[in-house]
């Protein structure tokens, strides 16, 4: 990127977050990540910053090495910054997202983000959710985020008030505690030992599945997409500097007809870009996703949905 004549390279993960940044001067910046941006740090230019969030993830301080707040920010609901103090530069803002100096835009991924407007300002290309397709959190950005400018979740406020209050509560006992899910017969139990390993998922529960999630993960519930699954929720950690992802759905109408999505309740296992396949008891590469490449298989694609029981037979 390219700002006031000054050359910015950024290097990025396989979430496609910013880790590392370095300017024309030769200075690095790195950033450390755990489930948001945590620290950075350059040896060149011998700065340390530790970065504080709110319970959406928005930056609301930047300390140094020595814990003296060298920065402060206050938002409006839709991430418009309304009190700035600033002693060094920083982008990372609203949401704990990149915000771009120029256009005054937040990054997420799939397109921009505009807090003043508080719309994206590019449609949405995945279809089904809503008519407006440059809604941001379904209106309601206090209780929803968009990392991947596709796809709101709840914050975790509510998961993480449970994690206080229950310590000892494993993944399983966390998502029923913040899902309530009354009508659902499933039952949770405690870990199995499984904690990362995805082989055998094939017609397992949800109980099951959740005693291979550590207790760190996060959880966000997923909501009724227009057309597709009405359920669900997904558990997300890092592990080995590695972002995991786990969903669970029930049936998607919107998925081909006759593959694992459009007949049942599916599990799909993330590691990066990279999604586990049954198959061959691995993850595949990203490129048998992209529906603009050469690589694009729908097989693959179909293998990587997982079915499992019904949670409400089971």
């Amino acid at each position: 990127m390219k700002e006031n004549g000054r050359l910015i390279k950024f290097l990025y993960n396989e979430d496609r977050e910013v880790v590392a940044e370095e300017t024309s001067n030769g200075t690095i910046t790195r950033y450390i990540r755990g489930l948001g941006i945590i620290s950075s740090d350059s040896e060149e230019a011998k700065t340390y910053y530790h970065y504080v969030s709110d319970e959406q993830g928005s930056i609301t301080h930047v300390l140094s090495e020595d814990a003296e707040i060298l920065n402060h920010y206050s938002y409006a609901a839709f991430g418009n910054i309304i009190e700035k103090t600033e002693k060094v530069e920083n982008c990372f803002c609203y949401n704990g997202e990149m915000l771009d100096p120029v256009t005054q835009q937040y990054y997420l991924r799939a397109r921009f983000y505009n807090p003043v407007i508080g719309r994206f300002t590019q449609e949405d290309t995945y279809y089904g959710d809503g008519l407006n397709l440059y809604q941001y959190c379904q209106a309601n950005p206090v209780g929803y985020v968009d990392p991947s400018g596709h796809n709101c979740g709840t914050t975790q406020s509510r998961y993480n008030s449970d994690k206080e209050q229950h310590p000892k509560a494993n993944a399983a006992g966390g998502y029923q505690s913040a899902t309530e899910k009354g009508n659902s017969k499933t039952s949770y139990g405690k870990s199995s030992g499984k904690i990362g390993d995805f082989t055998e998922l094939e017609g397992s529960t949800v109980d099951e599945i959740l005693d291979r999630i550590p207790d760190e993960a996060v959880l966000r519930e997923l909501y009724p997409v227009q057309g597709g699954a009405t359920e669900g929720f997904e558990f997300k950690w890092v592990q080995n500097g590695q972002t995991y992802r786990v969903r669970v759905h029930n049936v998607d109408p919107s998925a081909p007809v006759g593959s694992n999505a459009y007949n049942g309740w599916v599990v799909r296992a993330q590691r990066g870009r990279r999604y586990f396949d049954p198959t061959i008891n691995d993850f595949r590469e990203a490129k048998y996703f992209n529906p603009n490449g050469p690589d694009y298989d729908e097989v693959i694609i179909n293998d990587t949905h997982i079915p499992i029981l019904d949670p409400y037979q089971n």
